[in-house]
């Protein structure tokens, strides 16, 4: 899965392809297919600022191809930039924080628990001031099924689905040897309760220490010397965005760590042949929409045809899809080559149910059997002897699956008794 649903992704996908041809196409439908967020990040940005002005993919300057070659339409100054998508990939692999919470969900959902899980992650004070990323004492990720959904789990959750009591608590303390072989151990709390919601806590470990040796840091010098090679006389630009990267997500810096705005900040006075700097993250708004957040930095002399491009880029939320998902989720679910599905989400009235288009295909292939909620409505209306009536498809553009509408009609005397008519 993806931040944006497969159906956008291909339409945005054939809107490029009118103009930076089908090669490139090709090598982005693969990529996507992969589940590659960088290439998904790109595509975005190709369409957002085609939707401005001109734009050539990997044109080739001197030896270099940048993602983008921008050409405004209004004669203002023409810009290249690279778009590159940051991650703390390693970090979460061996702190996978993430993938346990997931984890912890899905098995709220499937076991139709009614209370909610929270884990206190054990951390080594030692490691706090070093630059060890493996600074919580958890299992690796490929090896949290064993180490901490193994048979103790399961015994705990036997329990919590047997028991009246509204806590439950597993305390899992072992020895663990990490795949280089160095010993270490697992330390973490997992507490079930009904009533009041609880939440996890954890030592953060992806904060910047330093302001020149971070991972923001590293992507802009790359793409800033790839830049530097094309050799051109006008602005050049690097876009950043959110791949995983907990500090381009946190709207405050963790608690003494070097921020982001400060990082790029820096950078920039560093490098003045830089013009701006546009960071992206898919997050949700004041209002609770989920949408594309941009945030700009300008050296003080970027061309004024440009700046109005960039806020324009930042403000005008139409020029960008609506996003699907937030980063995280796209991360934990980026290897899915199928889109969300309404399965289990049926909207039931008096009678008319509307079910998953999906759900329906599957169900009609003997792949998979209709959620119990669904089976106990139509059930009901089998008992009142109600047919359908009529059947309509919803058809959701940017989403990746359709509402099929199922009306029923009033109890029918084709599989009923007789009545009499009421005398009038």
């Amino acid at each position: 899965m993806a931040i944006y649903s497969r159906r956008t992704l291909l339409r945005v996908v054939n809107e490029n392809a009118k103009f930076i041809g089908l090669d490139l196409t090709n090598k982005h439908l693969a990529n996507l297919d992969r589940g590659d967020l960088g290439t998904e990040w790109e595509v975005i940005f190709i369409n957002a600022f085609s939707k401005l002005g001109v734009v050539e993919h990997h044109k080739l300057f001197n030896n270099t191809t940048p993602d983008i070659y921008y050409i405004p339409t209004d004669g203002s100054a023409r810009f290249i930039a690279d778009v590159r998508t940051v991650s703390f990939k390693e970090a979460h692999e061996q702190n996978p924080v993430r993938n346990i919470l997931f984890r912890l969900s899905e098995i709220e959902q499937k076991e139709n628990l009614s209370g909610s899980f929270g884990v206190e992650f054990g951390s080594d004070s030692k490691r706090i001031f070093h630059r060890d990323k493996r600074k919580l004492l958890l299992a690796e990720l490929a090896d949290i099924d064993r180490e901490i959904f193994g048979e103790e789990f399961r015994s705990f959750l036997r329990k919590i689905k047997a028991s009246r009591r509204s806590t439950h608590e597993l305390h899992i303390s072992k020895p663990y040897i990490l795949k280089n072989g160095t010993k270490d151990k697992i330390e973490l709390t997992i507490t079930y309760a009904r009533h009041p919601a609880i939440y996890s806590s954890h030592l953060s470990y992806t904060q910047f220490s330093s302001i020149e040796k971070n991972v923001i840091w590293n992507s802009l010098n790359d793409k800033y010397k790839k830049l530097k090679m094309a050799n051109v006389d006008f602005d050049m630009g690097i876009i950043l965005c959110d791949g995983g990267c907990d500090e381009i997500a946190r709207i405050v810096p963790s608690n003494g760590g070097k921020s982001v705005d400060e990082i790029i900040e820096h950078f920039m006075i560093k490098k003045s042949r830089l013009s701006f700097v546009v960071v992206a993250r898919a997050q949700k708004s004041w209002k609770g929409h989920l949408e594309i957040q941009l945030k700009v930095f300008k050296n003080p002399g970027l061309d004024k045809g440009l700046e109005d491009s960039l806020t324009k880029l930042a403000n005008e939320k139409d020029i960008f899809c609506k996003p699907e998902r937030d980063v995280i989720n796209a991360v934990l679910k980026a290897k899915s080559t199928k889109g969300s599905s309404f399965c289990g989400g049926s909207k039931m009235k008096m009678n008319e149910i509307k079910i998953s288009s999906r759900t329906i295909s599957e169900y009609l292939a003997g792949r998979i059997s209709l959620p119990e909620t669904d089976k106990a409505y139509f059930r009901k209306k089998a008992e009142e002897n109600r047919l359908i009536k009529n059947i309509s498809i919803e058809k959701m553009t940017d989403e990746d699956d359709d509402w099929i509408a199922i009306e029923f009609s009033e109890p029918d005397v084709a599989v009923s008794s007789f009545v009499m008519p009421e005398s009038k």
